[in-house]
């Protein structure tokens, strides 16, 4: 998620005036016709910067020109440096914009619409819906998926079987989630049933969330206002208070800001936790012993659910190279590409009617997590930063009082007043 918590930046810069809103296609030129480009920026937050590099890599090693060139961008500052270059009329001919950012930028005129160019593609309706819904708005499309993440529930083979428990059965429901996490905590020795890290508001919007979808809920509704106060919501914190009690999750995980959060199940002391699809290729490469299965994370009777990051890429509004820019992203969402290079890598393909295919086969972990990319979710949102990532934000303090204060009801309570102002702030 690349941890999900690197995105704790101030909304400011996202609700900066920017003057190229109404901009026409000649936005930041002198007014002269645009000549045909010989190299494309794509601006790529740090996190995303090398898969991106990838794909600039394949396009580049098959393409005279033009070029592309990948700028790496800190995360801390993609947003502000964004609003900046659209002020100063100098945006890249690219970008790479974090999904949980990408409703604001389009509500903020910076993109230019694709819906018709998309549209056209005979794949379009293959494009990861949970990308392709934080793209549109009023019925008009401003990118297509880059690069995507999926949530999911790791579980420590041996550990499961140390305990007595089928290493081939994760577990479906939040009842197995507490029994088995009882199970293996029982073990001793250092080893603790479960982890989640306590202090960290972006690793939780990606792993706690899917939780509340899986059984039914959601965090907000579909005009974008919270819904926190649910018995979903609730019946979720209460799981993971459940899990506190009982002394299943190790010393220090309520102080862990996110530091230790994919390092702690990598240690083979941690029964269960949910993590990412981009652990996958960490643990094969860093601990190749490590015996771990991957699933869906389940809701409280059953079901999956999980959350999708990455990336979604869009051409900025009054590009001169438009037409350039759109052949290269016609080239990577293309399945050559997205098979023998994304899939190859080990990362996932973005679009659906790619994911069988003979790399991510390979492996059954893997494969698990581009299963998913059909049924994740994204909350949609023009204030998400301030909702869920903000350390001192309701989010953040909601799962606080509910896991480690014991208070679920007050919590949730708590939370939709918090978000509710936020929210109406807004608008």
């Amino acid at each position: 998620m690349r941890a999900r918590n690197s995105r704790l930046r101030t909304a400011a810069a996202l609700t900066a005036t920017v003057t190229c809103l109404t901009l026409t296609a000649a936005c930041g030129s002198d007014g002269s016709a645009a000549k045909p480009a010989t190299t494309l920026d794509l601006w790529a937050r740090a996190g995303s910067a090398q898969s991106l590099q990838r794909l600039a890599d394949a396009w580049n090693g098959t393409h005279e020109t033009p070029k592309v060139k990948v700028t790496q961008i800190p995360e801390s500052d993609y947003v502000t440096k964004f609003a900046a270059a659209a002020g100063a009329h100098k945006l890249p001919d690219l970008v790479g914009v974090d999904v949980v950012y990408m409703p604001q930028f389009v509500k903020q005129g910076l993109l230019t619409d694709l819906t018709e160019r998309i549209g056209a593609l005979p794949y379009a309706k293959a494009l990861l819906p949970a990308h392709e819904e934080l793209a549109t708005r009023d019925g008009k499309t401003y990118g297509v998926p880059a690069g995507v993440d999926v949530s999911s529930l790791f579980w420590n083979k041996d550990l499961f079987k140390q305990a007595g428990l089928d290493p081939e059965k994760p577990p479906t429901s939040w009842a197995e989630i507490k029994a088995d996490a009882d199970a293996i905590n029982k073990l001793g020795d250092g080893v603790s049933g479960y982890y989640y890290s306590g202090n960290s508001s972006g690793a939780n919007a990606f792993t706690w969330l899917p939780l509340v979808w899986a059984s039914g809920g959601s965090p907000l509704t579909p005009d974008g206002k919270p819904s926190l106060d649910t018995p979903q919501v609730k019946g979720a914190l209460k799981l993971y208070s459940d899990l506190a009690k009982a002394g299943d999750m190790p010393n220090g995980y309520d102080g862990d800001t996110g530091t230790n959060f994919i390092s702690s199940f990598q240690g083979g002391k941690i029964g269960i936790q949910l993590l990412g699809s981009f652990a996958v290729s960490q643990y094969v490469t860093q601990a190749p012993k490590l015996n771990f299965g991957v699933t869906g994370i389940p809701g409280e009777k059953g079901g999956q659910s999980s959350f999708a990051g990455g990336d979604i890429m869009g051409i900025p509004a009054g590009a001169k190279h438009a037409d350039d820019a759109w052949k290269f992203m016609e080239y990577y969402l293309s399945e050559q590409v997205q098979v023998e290079t994304v899939a190859k890598s080990g990362a996932l393909p973005v679009r659906t009617d790619l994911v069988d295919n003979k790399y991510t086969s390979a492996d059954p972990r893997v494969a698990a997590n581009a299963k998913l990319l059909a049924v994740a979710k994204t909350p949609v949102s023009t204030v998400y930063n301030q909702l869920f990532n903000d350390p001192n934000g309701p989010f953040l303090a909601m799962l606080r009082k509910g896991v480690q204060g014991g208070d679920p009801d007050g919590a949730a309570a708590a939370a939709q007043k918090g978000f509710s102002a936020i929210v109406d702030s807004a608008h």
